[in-house]
């Protein structure tokens, strides 16, 4: 693993980045959900013996996983774009085929708009499409950023520790990258995640003209569907609600390998 430094909207910042696979062709450059990690996360997806011989960069974005970021981070969908995008640039890539889980999705979704020609293709596992629709988020931001700096951190700690403790495989996943989350950053992400946007996450991915993929656990009861009419092709994995590579790891590598070579 590399710490990359980067400059984004006016902040320095170390950006951790590891590498799996080999061979030769743009990248899979995975991006993590909030509260989560790539370089730790997502490894074992990027390693699966399905995507042997893909090159793929994992990428934790300012404030979780390795990636430190300074106290003023925004935090934004937005800036997270960003900040993958001067990794690209530090590394000299000029074109990735992006695979985002949850808000790394958004992040994802958010790149290849504002950004075209910097993504050869967009693979996403239940982004948040809509404005105020998401579990997680919208439970951090009911909450101040100073209240859950203070003390709604450590609950949601301590509640998904009692999960994992039951066995429960998602919440083992999580807790392995929560713990290393910067909670002001966190609740940052979240609020931006439910905020209000024009075009929203929704448009811009049925609006994008590169190959776009969903991917959906079977669990998580999501309708897909309408997706198709802006041309993504849409993927259900079974056996796995929202946290795949958790709960249906297999399933979930060999989609992105399907996914990374659709026309």
């Amino acid at each position: 693993m590399e710490l990359v430094p980067v400059r984004v909207a006016g902040h320095d910042v170390r950006i951790a980045v590891d590498r799996a696979g080999g061979g030769a062709g743009a990248p899979l450059v995975f991006l993590h959900g909030l509260g989560s990690s790539s370089t730790t996360g997502l490894r074992p997806i990027a390693e699966h013996p399905s995507l042997a011989g893909q090159p793929s960069l994992l990428i934790d974005l300012p404030g979780f996983g390795e990636s430190p970021a300074p106290g003023a981070w925004p935090a934004t969908i937005e800036a997270h774009a960003a900040a993958v995008v001067a990794v690209l640039d530090a590394l000299r890539v000029d074109r990735a085929a992006l695979v985002g889980h949850s808000m790394g999705g958004s992040v994802g979704i958010a790149l290849a708009h504002r950004w075209p020609g910097r993504a050869g293709r967009l693979i996403v596992a239940e982004p948040l499409l809509d404005p105020g629709v998401g579990t997680l988020s919208a439970h951090i931001a009911r909450q101040s950023e100073a209240t859950f700096v203070r003390r709604g951190f450590a609950a949601l700690r301590m509640a998904t520790r009692r999960q994992a403790a039951r066995d429960d495989v998602a919440a083992i996943g999580f807790l392995r990258t929560l713990e290393r989350a910067d909670p002001a950053v966190m609740h940052r992400s979240a609020v931006s995640l439910l905020a209000e946007r024009r075009p929203s996450f929704r448009e811009q991915l049925t609006t994008l003209a590169i190959p776009r993929v969903f991917i959906a656990g079977a669990r998580s009861g999501i309708d897909a569907t309408p997706l198709g009419a802006g041309g993504v092709t849409t993927v259900t994995i079974p056996g796995a609600g929202h946290s795949l590579m958790d709960e249906n790891p297999d399933g979930f590598a060999r989609a992105i390998a399907a996914a990374s070579r659709h026309p």
